[in-house]
């Protein structure tokens, strides 16, 4: 997510969004966003960045890129901007200029992907941009890493073909992780392909886990007792697993998800005290892990399937020891914005009425950009909901997750009739 999406049985029509990032992992100047929900991958802007000064009323642009299909949200790094997306039936990357949109460099990529159930078959993930490079991964499955500087494909990989891993409800949306010269990616593959390390500079394969299918959250990095002993998790569709980084050995693993029309779509969350708050709908619930042991090999499941939040597809964003999210499904039945202590767990306020929305934590207050373009800012405070300001970024599909960067507000609007990128500022 960091991905979202729409899933029921009962709609002919499915849309689908993802979204990959990694929790510590990718160095970044002040002001960077340089992959998805931030730099550390929890939904915080770069310490020190402001939200720009007026996001109230009809929200105007200044600027705006046309945009083929695809729910990707953008990165940024150094003033440039990594827009992923769909056009005449390739993916492409382009690098533009965060100050006025103007095109740097574009490159082509081969696509299989051709959705069944959304009429968008664009890419889903946020690309990465670290060490000079982009790390992009396609909805069909195709990992490539490109120069940040020209664009020129260093690598590209077919893992779904390679490991035998079909498209799932939406294709590929688990945003790869990138940790050093390690890219750990869900592939849902059979063949012990399930998840896979692809070494960052030469693109061969460093060790491949499991038989497990691809869910559509993300892996993040886990802060252990033992620095050199680096650990991630990685919620598949079934099972969420401790991996260790450098040679793929499972630590621990807990049941995570349900059979059936099911998706898990948020990103998992690290609290203060090291324990893991993971969430998602279909009376999956939230869960809370505890990983301990002096190299992380072992976990304490603390509740499951506890109802006290049940996200969808939109990742809640930590402030000290508490978490705001949204709640609910975006296609039927209640949703809200929520402020819980995980640890309770305990419920602490609701803003019912809410459409689901992507959320950001910009010290001290929260942005949050719903599915229909409204564009929210309420206080990080526990003790009661408090709007400061609203906007609209106009009509459209708003599920790309948003980035912010040096006080620059950048949106994705997904809208088959509309389909752009705007910086607000």
């Amino acid at each position: 997510m960091f991905f979202s999406f729409l899933l029921s049985p009962n709609r002919t029509g499915i849309a689908a969004i993802l979204s990959l990032a990694c929790f510590g992992c990718l160095s970044a100047q002040g002001g960077d966003w340089p992959q998805l929900l931030g730099p550390n991958r929890d939904g915080h802007a770069a310490p020190g960045e402001t939200l720009p000064a007026n996001l109230s009323g009809k929200l105007k642009p200044a600027w705006s890129l046309p945009c083929g299909q695809g729910y990707a949200g953008v990165s940024i790094a150094n003033g440039q901007v990594a827009v992923f997306d769909l056009d005449a039936g390739k993916e492409r990357m382009r690098l533009v200029s965060l100050e006025n949109g103007k095109l740097i460099w574009e490159r082509k990529l081969e696509s299989s992907y051709r959705s069944r159930m959304d009429p968008d078959s664009g890419p889903r993930c946020v690309p990465s941009i670290v060490e000079g490079k982009i790390v992009a991964s396609g909805a069909g499955g195709q990992l490539s890493c490109l120069a940040l500087e020209n664009g020129a494909v260093l690598w590209t990989l077919d893992l779904r073909k390679s490991y035998g891993a079909d498209d799932g409800y939406f294709g590929a949306g688990s945003t790869p992780l990138v940790v050093g010269d390690h890219v750990i990616v869900e592939v849902g593959g059979k063949k012990g392909g399930g998840i896979v390390c692809i070494d960052l500079n030469s693109g061969k394969t460093k060790w491949a886990a499991t038989n497990e299918e691809a869910s559509y959250s993300s892996p993040i990095l886990l802060q252990g007792n033992d620095a050199t002993a680096k650990v991630v998790l990685v919620p598949t569709r079934l099972v969420a697993y401790g991996i260790r980084v450098e040679d793929g050995k499972i630590l621990f693993e807990f049941p995570f998800g349900q059979r059936g029309p099911t998706v898990n779509a948020a990103t998992p969350i690290s609290l203060k005290d090291g324990s893991l708050f993971l969430t998602a709908s279909y009376n999956i619930g939230a869960y809370l892990a505890k990983p301990n042991g002096p190299g992380l090999d072992r976990v304490e499941l603390l509740y499951k399937g506890n109802t006290i939040l049940s996200s969808q597809y939109s990742t809640p964003v930590r402030v000290g020891d508490y978490l705001f999210a949204s709640d609910g499904r975006a296609d039927g039945g209640p949703t809200s914005i929520k402020c819980i202590d995980p640890i309770g767990p305990k419920l602490l306020w609701e803003k019912s009425e809410t459409v689901v929305s992507h959320l950001v934590a910009v010290d001290p207050n929260i942005l949050a950009v719903t599915d229909d373009g409204r564009v929210l800012v309420f206080k990080g405070t526990s003790e009661k909901w408090e709007l400061l300001s609203e906007g609209t970024a106009g009509k459209g599909l708003f599920r790309a997750i948003p980035a912010i960067s040096n006080g620059t507000l950048v949106l994705r609007n997904s809208s088959p009739s509309n389909s752009e990128v705007m910086a607000f500022r």
